[in-house]
């Protein structure tokens, strides 16, 4: 969708803040069992690379989330490297809620580690992840009419992950919560504003890594270009650098 709207859009993002501490995790009934084998779905569902190695313990994610929302205070370009980051290093079997983790981002971000640790100390992030969590629990009327894509009972019902809520410069909105297929987001910036132009899938995968500001998973760029992950592997062979994380890959171009 970024490839598509380009400059057309803006986007921001929301940190939920799932987890403070491992215990709540265990309170849910998850287990490392549990998160590896739904990990595992995921990847088989989605494509995207994720270690097959079981998880050793529960974890938090909130300092992962707060770090995130720190880098505005200092270095608001780079929130989108660190957030990828973060992802892709928890993919790759990193516990979120390790320093090491967050060192390992922060340096994959391009981020002074002890800016970032600075920005994480000063209260104003934690203000800010604070705003962030409670707007990921206030759904609109339109989210709450979609009860099966959030999560939490009646009357405290949050968004899950992922979930859009597209807002046009003369106020109109469309929610969009939860997993959603392609075409109910066509459907959603269709009727928000008809004039938007649709950039077309990109010429080549060369196209697509020059675009994007840090590595791609095959199935990324397969969609981008509107191929298959498989013709899209074979292009990105011949001009890319390959990382294969568990079940998957992520590519850099080198020529």
């Amino acid at each position: 969708m970024e490839w598509q709207l380009g400059d057309q859009a803006t986007w921001r993002t929301y940190l939920v803040g799932l987890v403070s501490h491992p215990d709540e995790a265990a309170a849910r009934g998850l287990s490392p069992e549990r998160l590896t084998a739904a990990y595992a779905d995921f990847a088989s569902r989605y494509g995207m690379p994720f270690t097959t190695a079981p998880l050793t313990r529960l974890y938090s994610t909130t300092p992962a989330c707060r770090a995130v929302v720190a880098t505005r205070l200092f270095a608001p370009e780079k929130e989108p490297l660190l957030l990828r980051a973060l992802r892709v290093r928890h993919f790759g079997g990193h516990l979120l809620d390790e320093p090491e983790t967050l060192a390992m981002a922060a340096a994959d971000a391009h981020l002074p580690l002890d800016d970032l640790q600075a920005a994480i100390d000063d209260p104003a992030s934690g203000e800010l992840l604070d705003a962030d969590m409670t707007a990921a629990r206030t759904p609109t009327a339109a989210a709450l009419a979609q009860p099966a894509r959030l999560a939490g009972p009646d009357g405290h019902q949050r968004y899950t992950c992922p979930s859009l809520e597209f807002a046009h410069v003369d106020g109109t909105a469309m929610s969009a919560p939860g997993f959603q297929p392609d075409e109910s987001y066509d459907l959603a910036l269709a009727n928000l504003d008809p004039t938007l132009a649709r950039r077309a899938p990109a010429a080549d995968v060369g196209q697509v890594l020059d675009w994007a500001p840090f590595a791609l998973a095959t199935v990324e760029v397969a969609a981008v270009c509107a191929v298959t992950p498989d013709e899209a592997a074979t292009d990105l062979r011949a001009i890319a650098t390959e990382t294969i994380i568990g079940t998957g890959s992520y590519w850099t171009r080198t020529r």
